[in-house]
């Protein structure tokens, strides 16, 4: 009170008010740019050079893990490894143990080698992009195909400064797309 202002009673009745309650939903819609992709993806690599004889997926095949995707002309390593195994049969009669020993990490190596001629899924999933056709040399090293897994997504957004004051965090949210 100012000293100049006249002096009032002190209020106190309380004065009881009666009010109905509703319950509502508010949603607010915010306009986002940005990316979503996939959080499993397979570069699919072959660990050999060679003429592509196979190619069993195209574009939008699904895949199970371990299924074999391309296969490159196989006919040296088969031929080594066929060669490497007859030699392992003599080096056991009439060979030392150290040759034996020898010719069976060289068939492993043989083997694995053999095994570089194919390219398998490691998850299951679905082919994005095929890269290779029959009949087309392969380098080793460079990518053949791409599989994704769409079961599980991840959204990488920009949000306005403005907008932040709507988001908080473990807050579910429904993603439309053009």
């Amino acid at each position: 009170r100012l000293p100049w202002a006249e002096q009032k009673a002190p209020i106190s009745a309380v004065k009881e008010v009666e009010a109905k309650v509703y319950e509502s939903i508010f949603t607010t819609t915010i306009d986002l740019s940005g990316s979503v992709e996939p959080v499993e993806i397979q570069k699919v690599i072959l660990r050999a050079a060679g003429a592509v004889t196979d190619v069993f997926v195209k574009e939008g095949d699904f895949v199970k893990k371990g299924d074999v995707l391309i296969a490159l002309d196989n006919t040296s390593q088969l031929y080594e490894v066929a060669n490497l195994q007859a030699e392992l049969e003599r080096v056991q009669l009439t060979g030392s143990e150290r040759e034996v020993e020898l010719t069976e990490l060289r068939l492993k190596s043989a083997m694995n080698r053999l095994d570089y001629t194919k390219a398998i899924a490691n998850f299951d999933g679905v082919v994005a992009v095929v890269n290779v056709s029959v009949g087309d040399y392969f380098d080793a090293g460079s990518s053949a195909m791409t599989i994704i897994d769409r079961s599980s997504l991840k959204a990488t957004v920009e949000i306005d400064e403005i907008d932040m004051q709507y988001v908080k965090k473990g807050q579910k949210a429904v993603l439309y797309f053009d």
